[in-house]
């Protein structure tokens, strides 16, 4: 006699609002663009909690780590990218999608392989051909030099980095060369009409030695627009109403942005 063993497939906690993604991404019209399904992906982690430094709770070498029931304005961005993008539609893709765009080269190499800086964040993904930035040589944009150097300054604030100083330095220096642009707060009103849903946002930091204190995404729809983050004020993923107010009433001196290809 043969005995048959079900499989049975236990997914992780939170996994409800990735299948939630995928099934608001399939409503949209043929005509969506990726910031679309992006931004769709997100909307289905609305109320799940807050939870910061989720990606440093591991031993040893560096891990890629993907939960979906607790998430900081990093991991909800590359969350929902992931969802957004998976063909498969399982954990195992969207778990290599993440890994992807958090890695250099898409690669698990230590913990220097990981894009810590935004910025830099963003030089991988453009240079793979997943992101661009449309406010490039726009006239609402400001030019400045900035010096990246707050992880080997702050090193006690990244248990992780010990042994990897000197590549962190090295990225830092790199970063330091090149001109750092953004949109200022007084030139939002100026912005808006080239923005679109699924727009990636990065708010400028006003400490020194690092670039962008905070992420999440432009959403747009008939009921006006927002700002689509996990947030550590409400402590939960959650939409800020009207992206010119809250620019213009936050604390940043201004905000960058790209999209998805």
């Amino acid at each position: 006699m043969i005995s048959l063993v079900a499989l049975i497939v236990i997914n992780p906690p939170g996994w409800e609002r990735v299948q939630a993604g995928w099934h608001a991404i399939d409503q949209l019209p043929k005509t969506a663009t990726p910031g679309d399904r992006w931004a769709a992906a997100g909307k289905s982690f609305i109320g799940t909690p807050y939870v910061g430094g989720t990606l440093e709770q591991f031993q040893g070498n560096e891990q890629c780590i993907v939960i979906f029931d607790g998430l900081d304005c990093v991991t909800f961005v590359e969350t929902a990218w992931a969802v957004s993008r998976s063909k498969t539609r399982d954990y195992d893709s969207v778990k290599a999608l993440v890994t992807q765009s958090r890695y250099r080269g898409g690669v698990v190499n230590g913990y220097a392989s990981r894009l810590h800086y935004t910025r830099d964040w963003l030089n991988e993904n453009i240079q793979a051909g997943r992101l661009w930035e449309p406010g490039r040589n726009q006239s609402f944009t400001t030019q400045e030099s900035r010096s990246f150097n707050f992880m080997t300054q702050n090193a006690r604030s990244y248990p992780h980095i010990k042994g990897h100083e000197q590549t962190i330095r090295e990225i830092e220096k790199k970063l330091t060369s090149q001109p750092f642009v953004f949109v200022p707060k007084s030139k939002v009103k100026n912005v808006l009409g080239s923005m679109q849903n699924g727009d990636f946002i990065a708010l400028v930091d006003r400490r020194q030695g690092i670039d962008f204190s905070h992420v999440g995404l432009y959403v747009k729809d008939s009921n006006g627009d927002g700002f689509l983050h996990a947030s550590s004020t409400k402590k939960e993923v959650t939409i800020q109403p009207n992206f010119a107010s809250f620019i213009a009433n936050g604390r940043a001196p201004g905000f960058w942005f790209a999209r998805a290809k």
